[in-house]
């Protein structure tokens, strides 16, 4: 018997779609901190629980994965952990989370992890919908056939959660005597190499030895130096060993061993993948499945405008509200100005347009969390192919309507270099949520908000629109490339289409609830702090200038019989334009005049190119100096602003249009090109990509601009 610590590290692991993150969540209760496994951006969640006084579990979620052969720096991270030697990290046990109703798919990598000498806990997950399916599964044989302890849970409903973690404790202080058979991967031959690569890399498992030297290219350099990569790969060369043919060699032997017993353990008194194959008979049709998924696409961008219309408004009151209370009680001068024109004006660019991202993020969620995403990604493989990616290229491209950079780091599931170079550089076309700030904003002023049919939302189908043309132009630049590019690789997709089954509706809002979180503290970040800045350069100027200004135009709008109210409009309008920031926005108003915008949108749209949603923020501050009244709500200012030089609106018709145009096909966001750079190892692919999408996005407007004006 071990001695049983105060803190146990249990590291949850298994299939992807098995419902492990689920379980995860519900056995911390949705308290985790998130970061980066070491050497790969991947998410990392670490939840802690407690059981009775004295024992807490430690609970290290590692990215979901059908086997320990890794294929991409992802699948390596499970690989890595294992070989990692910290006490404070390394696991005491290992809970492997498989889905009851496929668990003949679900065993590979389990049968994997026996070879680690390890703890293990098997969770067969999703019982209650086992029961609805009649599948009775032989557990105690599970125990003994493997050595380890099993236990029926369902994340869904909470059944089975306290014997789990009662069976953790227990697991750690009493282990099971594990069978050992290597006769699925041992061969007398590799035994020098494996002896060689245990004392390399400092570790006892000879299974794990092995992995580390077929995949020694995914192995950490704290793990492994470079020295003995080279030596590792002379070895395997000297031998004329060839690791992918033993890998398939393994694989068959260990399903050899799972499928009879499988077939033996668990029975079934229907075939609850007849439903889910009828199901996919209708909605992976070759024409009724995209035209479902196009069906239920516009359904969530209507519901982005429709649902998310009131409290926007409120928000946006709200600050208002706030703004006017303020201007009462704070002391009048410059430091109640930057809080109110500056500060209040940039968290309300932020927070005004939280509903519509909440609803984009929930609607992601849901058809990941249903197993609809996976039949979107097999049905559109064929598609895919003919513009030179595949249907894992559709993930990321559907990732980018959140954020691209999550979706060009996705992009390392691709196997094919040349599918994957063609994906992370057309992801930045497709539509993020960081454009939906400006696209709100801007739709508001030429598309009016009434329903067609009683419900159809014209903006929503407007919305749904400026999508569809930046996916056209996405797929229309992967045409090009893919003749381009003459690099020619084979690719293939694999993937393991899930069951349908209802989302876990307190996963779903916790995960909505951590991308607006991040939104929110990412955008918010930048938002805040350029919208100080350029509050500060719309307030300054060289030495005396705007009280010059001020004195002058106070004295001519005198001599025109203006009211206060004029007045005070004209003042700060000259003086916001002789400030800094009126002077640089001057400097490159030739550069854009010709697609029909001002010094002002100028300024924004250099300032968005921290950030996209930066744009809207900027406006919000330029428009606030110039219009020092709180009692107007943003989109009101922006409505009424007037072009002094032509006394027309300067969000007009056709330079409204130009400017979404702009926004549809720019690269505004320098966040992205530092990913790609990260990702291609040059800078030579993010300099191409910016001066692409820039050139569309200014060509495209400027035709625009002259076509409505």
């Amino acid at each position: 018997m071990s001695k049983l610590r105060n803190t146990l590290n249990v590291a949850i692991v298994g299939n992807p779609n098995s419902g492990k993150t689920t379980l995860f969540n519900i056995l911390t209760g949705l308290h985790f901190k998130t970061g980066n496994f070491p050497g790969v951006t991947v998410d990392k969640k670490i939840g802690k629980f407690s059981i009775g006084k004295d024992v807490t579990i430690r609970l290290i979620d590692l990215p979901g994965t059908y086997s320990l052969h890794p294929n991409s720096p992802e699948e390596a991270v499970n690989l890595n952990y294992f070989i990692g030697k910290e006490e404070r990290d390394s696991a005491d046990v290992i809970l492997y989370v498989a889905d009851s109703t496929a668990l003949d798919k679900q065993l590979l990598l389990l049968h994997q992890l026996l070879e680690l000498e390890l703890p293990i806990v098997l969770a067969l997950n999703m019982s209650d919908t086992a029961k609805k399916y009649g599948v009775q599964i032989d557990i105690n044989n599970f125990e003994s056939t493997f050595g380890i302890r099993a236990v029926a849970v369902s994340a869904r409903t909470g059944e089975g959660i306290e014997t789990l973690k009662n069976t953790i404790v227990t697991v750690a202080t009493h282990p099971t005597d594990r069978i050992k058979d290597h006769t699925s991967w041992y061969k007398p031959e590799l035994e020098p190499l494996i002896e060689e690569v245990k004392r390399r890399v400092g570790i006892e498992n000879s299974y794990l030895a092995l992995l580390i030297a077929e995949h020694n290219n995914y192995v950490l350099n704290q793990w492994l130096k470079e020295e003995d990569r080279n030596s590792i790969r002379l070895l395997l060369a000297e031998a004329g060993y060839r690791p992918l043919s033993r890998q398939i060699e393994e694989t068959m032997n260990r399903f050899k061993i799972i499928e009879p017993f499988v077939e033996q353990h668990v029975k079934q008194k229907f075939d609850h993948l007849d439903i889910t194959g009828k199901m996919d008979s209708f909605l992976t049709h070759r024409f009724f499945g995209p035209v479902i998924f196009l069906i239920i696409t516009f359904i969530m961008f209507q519901a982005v405008f429709s649902l998310a219309a009131i409290p926007m408004e409120w928000i946006d009151k709200g600050f208002v509200q706030i703004g006017f209370y303020l201007e009462q009680v704070l002391p009048e001068g410059n430091i109640t100005k930057l809080f109110t024109e500056g500060i209040l004006a940039g968290i309300n660019g932020v927070l005004m347009f939280v509903p519509q991202i909440g609803i984009m993020f929930f609607f992601i969620v849901l058809l990941e969390e249903s197993g609809y995403m996976a039949r979107v990604v097999f049905m559109f493989d064929r598609v895919m192919r003919i513009f030179g990616m595949n249907g894992r290229s559709l993930v990321s491209l559907i990732s980018s309507s959140a954020c691209a950079i999550p979706a060009i780091l996705s992009t390392r599931t691709i196997k094919n270099r040349k599918q994957r170079l063609i994906t992370l550089f057309v992801a930045p076309f497709i539509s993020c949520s960081a454009r939906i700030p400006v696209y709100t904003m801007l739709l508001a002023l030429v598309v009016p908000n009434v329903y067609i049919w009683k419900f159809i939302h014209l903006q929503g189908l407007a919305f749904f629109g400026l999508y569809i043309i930046g996916a056209g132009m996405a797929l229309f630049i992967a045409f090009l490339m893919k003749w381009l590019i003459k690099k020619e690789e084979r690719g293939y997709l694999m993937i393991q289409l899930p069951s349908y089954r209802m989302p876990h509706w307190r996963s779903v809002a916790n995960e909505v609830k951590d991308k607006v979180s991040s939104f929110i503290w990412t955008a918010g970040r930048i938002i805040l702090v350029i919208s100080v800045l350029l509050w500060l350069a719309a307030n300054t100027s060289t030495s005396g200038t705007l009280k010059g200004v001020e004195r002058k135009y106070t004295t001519i709008a005198h001599q025109q019989g203006l009211d206060a109210k004029a007045t005070q409009i004209l003042v700060a309008s000259k003086k916001l334009e002789h400030s800094f920031a009126g002077k640089f926005g001057k400097g490159i108003e030739p550069i854009i005049r010709p697609l029909g915008y001002d010094w002002k949108i100028g300024i924004a749209l250099l300032t968005s190119f921290a950030a996209r949603e930066v744009f809207v923020g900027t406006l919000s501050t330029i428009y606030s100096v110039e219009d020092e009244s709180q009692h107007k709500g943003l989109r009101k200012k922006i409505q009424e602003a007037i072009d002094i030089k032509t006394g027309q609106k300067i969000f007009n018709r056709a330079t409204t249009l130009s400017l979404l145009v702009f926004y549809i096909l720019a690269m505004q966001c320098m966040s992205t090109l530092a990913v790609v750079k990260k990702e291609t190892q040059t800078w030579i692919w993010p300099i191409i990509q910016f001066v692409v999408m820039t050139g569309l996005a200014y060509f495209f407007a400027w035709i625009t601009y002259s076509f409505f004006k």
